[in-house]
């Protein structure tokens, strides 16, 4: 989010300076309540305060926060897989006639015997087997592993897009902020160009009746511009659109970094952009190490406690322990071609975090360089607005009633530099947020 202030040159009359009877009263320019009406409410906030405000009012930042903390348990689900799973199992059978025979006499040809056989239940008709049992994968152990990491990267993941999200917030609540008092600034010393304006109109002369139609156009833009930032900042902390603002203005904020290297620096060790793309290299190398496992035989182990009812022949309760193993020989070239491409994967998230470090770095570079930019043509904007100020000053006469062109000019460029210095201001402040959003500065 960026504030942008479009100045005309109209608005240059905004500081028609030494008029007698201007005055510096922004609130003058806003409309007065009907009669009966109840007056806004006004809330006075500092900066700090308006980013508190936003932090905890943006719904977008909630959800990335409530991601981080969904990832959270799904590292903690995934880590349960290290202990074993105790897994109770009933089943019962009604079987509609009597199961098996038993043999219980051979036949005697010599003697005429003919061999017999007693009907009895193999399986009784009502059969039932209750199981508890322990199971603990031991092959699996190590992909369980490989998973944790990979559920733990993806939670540092949710949480570097939270701190890019809060960053870019806090960024734009600062921009807008400034650029709020900016136009206010403007927008005072347009009501004061409209002031003055109006006693050189009074001379009826053509000159000053132009001068007046700009200033009054110059006091309507400035309005106009003003009323959008206030509703954008407003949206964006949540505040009633009937109240009425007041921001505290912070001082000028003083660079103090001593060179590109200190910046590059401090952007690398703080980028989330980097930490992503170092946690897509940590998930690389684990997906890799669990692909690796499949070449192992899956052992498991087991123990536990057996009751049935199905074979009266058998003692009913029983303990028991085992163990099970299984491999597959032939794949078909499955595992080796996953492999490859896991392998595949980390060299493209490798090649990424190269790309995002070298970016980082000329963003970090081209940030300092615009601030010390900025800053110098601040230093040149206030060193011109005071000489025009002068200028203007010096043209005020006794003879500008009567003939008020020089005076005209010479207010219109106070007015010109006056604008461009609060605009140099601002692309200065700017600038400084930029940087310090880089860098992890806010």
């Amino acid at each position: 989010m960026r504030s942008r202030i479009m100045v005309c040159s109209t608005l240059a009359v905004f500081y028609i300076a030494g008029i007698p009877g201007a005055s510096l009263r922004a609130q003058q320019t806003r409309g007065t309540l009907p009669p009966g009406d109840a007056p806004p409410s006004v809330l006075r906030i500092t900066l700090e305060e308006a980013k508190q405000r936003a932090v905890g009012s943006n719904k977008l930042l909630t959800l990335a926060s409530m991601n981080v903390q969904g990832k959270g348990y799904a590292t903690r689900a995934m880590q349960s897989n290290y202990f074993p799973k105790v897994i109770g199992t009933a089943i019962y059978f009604r079987f509609d006639q009597p199961l098996g025979q038993v043999l219980t006499t051979r036949a005697r040809p010599l003697l005429g015997v003919p061999p017999t056989a007693v009907d009895v239940n193999v399986l009784n008709r009502d059969s039932s087997w209750t199981t508890i049992a322990a199971v603990q994968p031991i092959t699996d152990l190590l992909k369980v592993r490989q998973g944790v990491r990979l559920a733990r990267a993806d939670e540092q993941i949710a949480q570097t897009e939270y701190d890019k999200g809060l960053r870019e917030l806090l960024s734009g609540v600062e921009q807008l902020y400034w650029g709020f008092l900016a136009v206010q600034r403007i927008q005072a010393g347009a009501a004061q160009g409209v002031q003055g304006a109006e006693l050189l109109a009074r001379t009826q002369l053509l000159e000053a009746r132009i001068a007046l139609v700009e200033a009054r156009q110059g006091l309507q833009e400035a309005n106009r511009q003003l009323a959008g930032i206030e509703e954008q900042l407003k949206n964006l902390l949540d505040i009633a659109p009937s109240t009425r603002l007041e921001l505290v203005e912070p001082p000028l904020p003083i660079l103090t970094l001593h060179d590109a290297d200190e910046a590059i620096a401090l952007a690398l060790a703080s980028s989330p952009e980097i930490r992503a793309a170092e946690l897509d290299i940590e998930k690389a190398h684990a997906a890799l190490a669990a692909e690796k496992v499949e070449y192992l035989p899956n052992i498991v182990v087991m123990g536990g406690y057996l009751n049935q009812t199905a074979m009266s022949y058998v003692q009913q309760d029983s303990n028991f322990v085992g163990v099970m193993g299984s491999y597959t020989f032939v794949d078909w070239g499955k595992r080796r071609n996953t492999i490859r491409e896991r392998q595949n994967l980390i060299a493209m998230a490798s090649l990424k975090l190269q790309q995002t470090r070298d970016t980082v770095r000329q963003d970090a570079a081209k940030a300092l360089r615009d601030l010390q930019d900025a800053a110098e043509a601040l230093k040149m904007a206030q060193e011109l607005a005071t000489v025009e100020r002068e200028a203007a000053k010096k043209a005020e006469t006794p003879e500008a009633f009567k003939n008020p062109a020089p005076l005209i000019k010479a207010s219109k460029d106070a007015g010109l530099a006056a604008v461009a210095l609060v605009k140099a201001d601002l692309a200065y402040r700017e600038a400084y947020v930029k940087l310090m959003a880089l860098i992890g500065r806010q």
